[in-house]
């Protein structure tokens, strides 16, 4: 999955109203929002997710004044659910019973599942701001769907094995698993680019000027320079290296083979850390703030701060959760072998 800014914040602004007495009045006291009680059996860690989270000023935007879902509202996905991708109103769900999914974000409604989209085992799905971009690990195909209706615009055979996409803002750049490049073509009709050779990628993340790729097997991740597709360096991470994410100033990596994630300095690829999540860590997200990564063998989330990689919590979800996402002001997790969505 891609990182989303949100310029233009509305900042609430109190006024007082001048009074003609010469004392001023007295200014009036917000009493201070407890806690909620802990209920049975919860850790402390599950009790992170209830804090109000006063220090998000996108709850000011939203005008979302409670402590929303306390991490636990689902959605039931049938299917597999794997890969996840927002459209800026809805969730998308690439299911491996070959369905597609959309949920309205905010209160969580199953809107409308494609059962059309004739795809299997899919690998990563993109929002280009009015199509979706859907691979097929098993089929070996690339799929455009329309977001407002899940009608399916083209398909095509982008080469062995298509795995991780991601869009650069104008084009969108496929990892063909198999294979010894990443395929780029227009955004706006999957029309043909270039190739930039790349042995064995995997998946994807754009930070603004360059493309990374993870190379799973060899334990590596390569940076693209976004205007030509040129190497700029190949960096040791960990072992069989999955999805990785962009922070502003780095990226981070998930890797499922060692359990931990690598964090990379953007500017030069330098490593600036590795922590240890779970067990077979498989998807992450920035949320403007922290890292979440989702662990398919635990069954968990791990919140990671963003500035040193601390661990701020371990959340339980459902059984083998793949893909997360972060909405604006949600982060979403795909619960493969329980069949739900879940929104935390």
């Amino acid at each position: 999955m891609s990182l989303l800014a949100f310029p233009g914040l509305f900042v609430p602004i109190l006024c007082a109203m001048v009074s003609s007495s010469p004392a001023a009045a007295p200014a009036p006291v917000i009493p201070k929002q407890a806690r909620p009680a802990a209920r049975p059996g919860e850790s402390s860690a599950q009790q992170l997710l209830m804090e109000p989270k006063a220090h998000n000023p996108l709850r000011v935007a939203l005008l979302r004044w409670w402590d929303a879902n306390e991490g636990r509202v689902t959605a039931p996905i049938e299917g597999g659910p794997s890969v996840l991708a927002f459209d800026g109103a809805n969730m998308w769900v690439a299911r491996d019973d070959a369905n597609l999914t959309s949920v309205r974000a905010h209160d969580t409604t199953v809107l409308q599942t494609h059962a059309h989209v004739n795809y299997a085992n899919p690998g990563g799905l993109a929002f280009d701001g009015k199509v979706l971009w859907l691979t097929s690990r098993t089929d070996n195909l690339l799929f455009r769907v329309r977001a407002t209706d899940g009608v399916i615009q083209s398909v095509t055979n982008p080469g062995v094995t298509p795995v991780g996409i991601a869009f650069d803002g104008t084009d969108m750049w496929v990892a063909a698993r198999g294979s010894n490049w990443v395929m780029r073509l227009h955004g706006w009709n999957s029309g043909f680019v270039a190739t930039y050779p790349v042995s064995a990628p995997e998946h994807l993340a754009f930070d603004g000027e360059s493309m990374w790729v993870t190379r799973r097997a060899a334990g590596l991740v390569t940076k693209l320079r976004g205007s030509d597709g040129a190497n700029l360096g190949n960096f040791a991470v960990g072992a069989l290296p999955e999805r990785l994410a962009f922070d502003g100033s780095h990226i981070w990596v998930v890797n499922s083979g060692s359990n931990d994630v690598t964090r990379l300095r953007a500017s030069d690829g330098a490593v600036m850390g590795t922590f240890a999540v779970g067990t077979d860590p498989h998807g992450i997200c920035f949320d403007g703030v922290n890292m979440w990564v989702s662990n398919s063998g635990s069954n968990t989330v791990m919140l990671l701060r963003g500035s040193d990689g601390a661990v701020l919590g371990t959340f339980p979800v459902g059984n083998s959760p793949q893909d997360i996402a972060f909405d604006g002001a949600n982060v979403w997790v795909a619960n493969h072998d329980s069949g739900t969505l879940r929104k935390l």
